[in-house]
């Protein structure tokens, strides 16, 4: 790492000396020119931070008189300019995010490793301040700052480089003469407007007429600037150069803006780091963290996580970030999954809502035929509404929204750019396999939770309980650890020779004891045990059936076919078999009405089956059990017979062989 500039004063700040003298042989080692000093007080910090002789300020949050993050804001007080970064312990997330709120440039984790990236850290920090003390003696002078009624004067040559700038163009673009000589017009072009500056050059003649397009300065703000270029022909007519005139007009459309650049590798780590932290965690902790990475990588001030509840067909907020606990209490949690289907429209991740716009429900057509995306007007590109919203989608594999997140209020009054939108969409794309991973993550976990719990609290295998008290309570058993809400067990039986269910479970029990009458002959049995329905070895039955018919009509109702969005159709059923352990099917569960509306997956029906495969084994026992109770009421008992000279012989000589 070379050096960045001589005598850069470091003023490090925390409770133990020696940590602090390990730190700061680390930013000595990779830049001489550090000047470090120490503080080990709140007090002592405050009177060095007076001398003025610092550059940084490099604040550990555990201090023995009071916390970093209250120090924070007395620095502040007293140096407003003065970069601060917070080191904070593992897991205070909180804190991190406080910190950068009041002002701090940066937060370092202590985490395992961390000393060998802070030198990096801290030199980002002094190459930042380097930029803004730069910029700042042109934004704070009044003086300095072009009016809109001057014009600033450049030279171009025939490839569009500079040639030569006038002082009005220096300040404008915020470089020297010097710099300006190394760029092409073209460079300072804001992202998105390179084709209307090629279409103003198209149709330019010998007098042409101005153009307003963005040009982003040295600082990283965008200025709105009036851009009118003459050629200069040479004596065969040909373009030799440019001569140009620009004046700013960026008061005239709402002023500059900072354009928002995201550091992509710091944005990956922080998204590796949440996946990490919330590994052994629940879903919810993950959606947490995602929305504090979105706030902090995008400079957002609210940010929200929703998750879609695919049986209500709403999307339920998980995670917010920025709201106040009064607002809280007032703002709606749930958002119908129709409004988010109209924004999204299935062809786009990302969508911007303008609050003072109503939506194009038919977006009009490009040339070519290729449908416009947008359903509102776009606003010229440094203006942006508080009120204005960011909506970027999470999506399954198969493109499918499953939630979405929400950005709000642009701090320090940052405009989202192209660069920010890109990256947006990065982000989302990451974020939705890191949810989904942990959504099916969790999904195994409960459900191979839910086996123990079935193997645990199963009363099929308590042989003194009766046998239609146990099929209830395992059908109960079976809704609350299913994602089943409707789940009924059907026996065959011998003497009638059909399958009767004889237990029910679902939300309403007065509908459970209807459904507990229901019988189907064995015919109708083996018309659903159709191979197109098989999966695995289980049965999805998915067209209409007249033995399914009956099922439906007593479940739903009688308009039951009308009540259906979603994957899970009017005619679908979940039939498991239940079989014996040579493989003969006694018995069937029906699986009907799934809180998710979605299809089973193959994990899923592998567990229903093991399930099922343990109610057989409960019924075989019962019935081996019966079957020995009958043998013995049948068979009279021995008749004792008296022990004879030679039966007394016989057992001395086996004791005699096996006992001494």
């Amino acid at each position: 790492m070379g050096k960045l500039m001589a005598g850069i004063g470091i003023l490090l700040v925390g409770r133990d000396p020696s940590s602090l003298e390990v730190i700061r042989k680390m930013l000595k080692f990779h830049n001489q020119a550090y000047e470090v000093d120490f503080a080990t007080d709140a007090a002592s910090c405050l009177e060095r931070v007076r001398s003025g002789r610092y550059d940084l300020v490099l604040l550990d949050n555990d201090l023995p008189d009071r916390p970093g993050l209250d120090l924070l804001t007395e620095i502040h007080k007293q140096s407003p300019d003065l970069p601060v970064i917070l080191m904070v312990e593992d897991g205070q997330d909180d804190l991190a995010i406080a910190a950068m709120e009041r002002g701090a440039l940066d937060y370092v984790m202590k985490v395992r490793g961390y000393l060998t990236a802070l030198p990096f850290t801290v030199l980002k920090a002094l190459e930042v301040k380097k930029r803004e003390t730069a910029a700042r003696p042109r934004e704070a002078s009044p003086k300095k700052e072009p009016s809109s009624g001057m014009e600033g004067v450049f030279v171009l040559d025939r490839k569009g480089r500079f040639l030569s700038a006038d002082t009005v163009t220096q300040r404008v673009l915020e470089y020297q003469e010097n710099e300006l000589l190394e760029l092409c017009l073209t460079d300072l072009i804001g992202r998105g407007s390179e084709a209307e500056l090629q279409q103003y050059l198209a149709r330019m003649g010998t007098e042409a007429g101005s153009v307003r397009i963005p040009m982003i300065a040295k600082s990283g703000a965008s200025r709105q600037v009036e851009l009118r270029l003459c050629p200069i022909r040479d004596d065969a007519g040909a373009v030799a150069g440019y001569r140009g005139k620009l004046r700013d007009v960026s008061a005239e459309t709402g002023g500059a803006m900072l354009e928002l650049r995201i550091d992509q590798q710091r944005l990956f780590r922080e998204l590796a780091k949440a996946a990490e932290e919330a590994a052994d965690r629940p879903v919810q902790a993950l959606l947490q963290r995602l929305a504090e990475v979105a706030a902090r990588q995008f400079r957002f001030q609210r940010v929200t996580v929703a998750l879609l509840d695919q049986r209500r067909h709403v999307y339920v907020k998980q995670a917010l970030v920025g709201f106040e606990p009064q607002e809280l209490a007032t703002k709606a949690m749930e958002v119908p999954k129709q409004l988010v289907d109209r924004i999204f429209q299935e062809r786009f991740r990302i969508k911007v809502i303008y609050s003072d716009q109503e939506f194009v429900d038919h977006p009009r057509l490009l040339p070519g035929g290729v449908p416009e995306r947008r359903t509102q007007v776009r606003r010229p590109g440094n203006q942006w509404d508080p009120r204005d919203l960011i909506l970027v989608a999470l999506t399954d594999l198969e493109g499918r929204t499953f939630g979405f997140v929400t950005l709000e209020q642009p701090a320090d009054n940052l405009v989202p750019t192209r660069d920010a939108f890109h990256n947006l969409e990065l982000f989302g794309v990451m974020a939705s396999g890191l949810v989904e991973q942990a959504l099916r993550s969790d999904l195994l976990q409960r459900r191979y939770r839910r086996l123990k719990q079935f193997l645990a609290g199963s009363s099929l295998h308590r042989l003194d309980q009766p046998f239609a008290a146990a099929l209830n309570d395992t059908a109960w058993l079976l809704r609350f650890l299913s994602d089943f809400d409707l789940v009924m067990i059907g026996i065959i039986s011998r003497q009638s020779e059909r399958l009767e269910f004889r237990a029910a479970a679902c939300q309403d029990r007065l509908r459970a004891d209807h459904l507990r009458g229901i019988h189907w002959s064995l015919s109708d049995l083996r018309s659903l045990l159709k191979v197109q329905y098989r999966v695995d070895k289980s049965y999805l039955v998915s067209q209409q059936e007249e033995p399914i018919r009956e099922v439906k009509a007593r479940y739903y109702g009688l308009d039951w076919t009308e009540r259906f969005r979603g994957e899970w159709g009017p005619w679908h059923a979940l039939l498991v078999p239940v079989r014996t352990r040579q493989g003969r099917i006694v018995g069937i569960l029906l699986f009907d009405d799934p809180s998710s509306a979605k299809l089973p997956s193959r994990e899923s029906v592998h567990l229903l089956q093991l399930m099922a495969g343990q109610i057989g084994l409960a019924i075989e026992n019962r019935v081996y059990l019966v079957e020995s109770v009958g043998v013995q009421k049948r068979v009279p008992p021995p008749t004792p017979k008296k022990a004879s000279a030679a039966d007394a012989v016989g057992l001395r000589k086996l004791i005699d062989r096996f006992l001494h």
